[in-house]
């Protein structure tokens, strides 16, 4: 920016796209004005100039850019790609030129707060109107968009040649192969109002036409890292350049080239692969599916010997537990891609697909891992060696009758997550203890208890008192003859399944003998208090009798 210029913007005074800050010192508000100027038309933020439009006279050290730089990581949705900071000379003195471009996004957030410019100021929306912005904004369907000036003779012949093959392949319907352009593309959701749109430009364009309309979207890079060898093999850019419908398999083939056998301990047969072949085409299209397509930045995947990294631009918008357990869905970002996706089957219609990738990996004992590491990029990771190999056995063996949502129980247990109502509910405790009485070995508390013993150390020591409660409640129930008759126990064999703290144990069992939960024979004996269950049956009757009758 000239000097002509910055005086220019100095004689109107601050406006809608226009602020003046006296110093860095005031970073919070320079950031706010950031949010506000890519929430609305862009702007410029000059800092070193007073709000009389005098010169403030400060100097900006090397640091100064990153102070304010620093704070970025607060910004939701991340927009440093929309900011540039420069130091430039006026007046023989320095300013601090902040220039901000509109966003298309336009719901970003400082520290929580959303900020729109009005006039010459900031104004932080209300959560409702914050949220009202956001939902429209998700409306909009970046992969239906028309793509430019694009035409039929800007679409690669191959991949038309093989989007013909998939479509007779998936619709049983030898038409495909000869049906005019225009109708074929119309049919699988590839042109909006007659015209390319972003998903046929994505699957179908040259890219060579294609790359100034997606800006670098379209791609998606492959790399192979072996630091233990020092080996490093990756896809060539003239490899990349391609349309994803040749593009993806190419992938595919090179992971499937890395992929090994697993052979930990000699527990698997040689027909036990890392990653099975429709796990990766599932995690690879959810990767397009899920990606926020106004970030421009490329699809990434990391393979190792021991493990497959997905890195995808954007935000996970759902809870990663709940759609393993509970099969909820996160919302498409690209809805009309995903419907071209279902028309050549490469995608789940019931969205059930990533919840099968946890299954197929993690039922070989391995792990699937969803983090968001940056606000503007989620991976996911498949993990290609086993860490828990007797917990691998027992899932490996039983994996044809195990479902999701008891594997993601048995997974947490596995790993030592076992706190009862912090990492799993009462429900989910007592639906895996009927699951390993119905598939477990002949001794199945020798499962459960191995899990725990690994975990004993680290966990039990330092678990909470309801946890160990629930523990000691359980060893008590489980103690019986062959008629069904409760058995005494002792604290020492307590002591030697939790592992904690000896007073700790004792104060519980004085507890739970208070409580009539247990009897106590004598000193350091006890057993299960039958009659306090029936008891409790009996009063929970009666209580549901009494909400029947006021009902």
């Amino acid at each position: 920016m000239t000097e002509q210029e910055i005086k220019k913007l100095i004689d109107v005074n601050e406006t809608q796209i226009t602020e003046f800050k006296k110093s860095t010192a005031e970073k919070e508000q320079i950031c706010g004005t950031i949010c506000a100027f890519a929430n609305s038309d862009g702007g410029t933020i000059l800092v070193g100039i007073k709000p009389d439009r005098t010169l403030s006279k400060v100097s900006f050290s090397d640091e100064s850019q990153t102070d304010i730089t620093n704070l970025f990581i607060h910004f939701d949705p991340d927009l440093k790609r929309l900011v540039s900071i420069n130091k430039t000379k006026f007046q023989d003195h320095f300013l601090l030129i902040i220039e901000v471009q509109k966003s298309n996004i336009k719901h970003h957030c400082y520290k929580g707060k959303c900020y729109k410019r009005v006039g010459a100021s900031n104004q932080i929306l209300s959560n409702e109107e914050w949220f009202e912005m956001r939902k429209n904004h998700h409306q909009e369907d970046w992969s239906a968009k028309i793509c430019g000036n694009l035409n039929f003779e800007d679409l690669d012949a191959e991949a038309v040649s093989l989007l013909r093959e998939k479509l007779v392949l998936a619709k049983g319907n030898n038409e495909y192969k000869t049906l005019e352009i225009q109708n074929l593309l119309n049919r699988v959701n590839l042109l909006t109002e007659g015209k390319i749109n972003n998903t046929c430009a994505l699957f179908l364009g040259k890219p060579e036409v294609t790359d100034k309309y997606l800006f670098d979207k379209n791609k998606i890079s492959w790399v192979y890292r072996d630091e233990k060898n020092d080996l490093e093999e990756r896809l060539s850019l003239d490899e990349i350049k391609k349309p994803f419908i040749l593009l993806l398999p190419e992938i595919e083939r090179q992971i499937q080239r890395k992929n090994t056998y697993l052979k930990d301990l000699d527990l698997f047969r040689e027909d036990i692969w890392q990653y099975d072949e429709s796990a990766v085409e599932e995690v690879l299209v959810n990767a397009i599916a899920h990606r926020n397509w106004e970030i421009p930045l490329w699809v990434e995947v990391v393979q190792t010997p021991i493990s497959l990294e997905i890195r995808n631009p954007g935000n996970f918008d759902a809870d990663w537990d709940k759609v393993l357990k509970f099969n909820e869905k996160p919302p498409y970002k690209n809805r009309n891609l995903v419907t071209f996706l279902n028309h050549i089957k490469l995608m789940e219609r019931e969205g059930n697909g990533l919840r099968k990738v946890y299954k197929t990996q993690v039922s070989k004992g391995l792990e699937v891992i969803q983090r968001s590491v940056v606000s503007d990029r989620v991976d996911l990771i498949l993990t290609g060696k086993v860490k828990n190999v007797e917990f691998a056995k027992f899932i490996l063996a039983r994996r044809d009758d195990i479902e999701v949502k008891e594997l993601r129980i048995l997974e947490k247990i596995a790993k030592g997550e076992n706190k009862l109502e912090r990492d799993i509910s009462i429900q989910d405790y007592n639906r895996i203890k009927e699951f390993i009485k119905l598939h477990g070995p002949s001794k199945t508390l020798k499962f459960k208890s191995s899990i725990q013993k690994t975990s004993s150390e680290q966990v039990l020591k330092s678990a909470s008192m309801k946890t160990l409660e629930q523990h000691i409640l359980d060893h008590a129930r489980d103690k019986k003859d062959i008629k069904g008759n409760y058995l005494e126990f002792y604290n020492s064999e307590i002591y030697d399944k939790l592992k904690s703290n000896k007073s700790t144990i004792r104060s519980i069992l004085v507890k739970l003998v208070q409580k009539s939960n247990l009897i106590k024979v004598q000193d350091g004996c006890y057993k299960f208090n039958n009659s306090f269950k029936t008891i409790t049956t009996a009063n929970n009757g009666k209580n549901n009798s009494n909400n029947d009758t006021k009902n």
